[in-house]
């Protein structure tokens, strides 16, 4: 969406967005709706470098390369057939940075014949550059979180004690599979009711005292007895 944004207002531009790869030596293909298939696939994957097109040497050196003309320019050596072949004359790449300066990648506007970028050309790059970082970080981190959370949820199936969350009312709001071979009891007996029949009568004023600890910001060591079923 935002390169669609961007490419209609810049007359007969084509833009690109690519991705810098976790180990930080190859660009991967992030939006190029307006581009030859053929192009971006073959683009998809390149490493960076001092000579690798615009936009390999963008993320290479960190700053914004500005090509008039794919034809005559050294930077396109390796990548100038492929460029003319779809009719790409001029290229201008920008570094897309995130908050803590770090390359996550590039934006390119391509045009079908040499020019040089004009202020509103490069007012227009700016700002594309900076919403397309708020929009990859956003993703990296939603990515991160649900990594973490498929890791820590596989931490827990496979544990072989009892974890298990309370609700700010005691109810159980989730038990790990190890409940049932600990215990005995069907997860699903106690699954969203209160937790203080589970525990053994002479331990219950224990976990009501505990359970207040934690609601105040404690992390205490406990153990608990609980019922068998009956």
């Amino acid at each position: 969406k935002l390169v669609r944004l961007i490419e209609a207002q810049s007359d007969g531009m084509l833009g690109s967005i690519l991705l810098l790869d976790e180990e930080g030596l190859h660009l991967r293909h992030g939006a190029s709706p307006s581009l030859p298939d053929e192009y971006t696939g073959a683009v998809d994957g390149a490493a960076i470098g001092p000579l690798s097109g615009s936009c390999g040497t963008v993320a290479f050196r960190r700053e914004p390369v500005i090509v008039e003309d794919i034809a005559a320019d050294p930077l396109w050596e390796h990548w100038r057939d492929l460029a003319l072949r779809h009719g790409l004359r001029a290229c201008w790449s920008t570094p897309i940075v995130s908050k803590d300066a770090l390359v996550l990648g590039t934006f390119a506007m391509y045009y079908g014949s040499p020019r040089l970028p004009a202020k509103e050309d490069l007012e227009l790059i700016e700002r594309a550059t900076h919403i397309a970082g708020i929009a990859i970080e956003r993703e990296q981190a939603e990515q991160a979180l649900r990594a973490s959370e498929e890791k820590y949820r596989n931490l827990v199936d496979t544990a072989q004690d009892v974890i298990y969350t309370l609700g700010l009312d005691a109810t159980l709001t989730s038990l790990n599979p190890a409940f049932e071979s600990v215990t005995g009891w069907k997860r699903d007996d106690w699954l969203g009711k209160n937790f203080g029949p589970l525990v053994h009568p002479d331990d219950l004023d224990m976990a009501i005292d505990l359970f207040r600890r934690v609601l105040a910001g404690e992390s205490p060591t406990y153990e608990l007895r609980i019922k068998k079923p009956s």
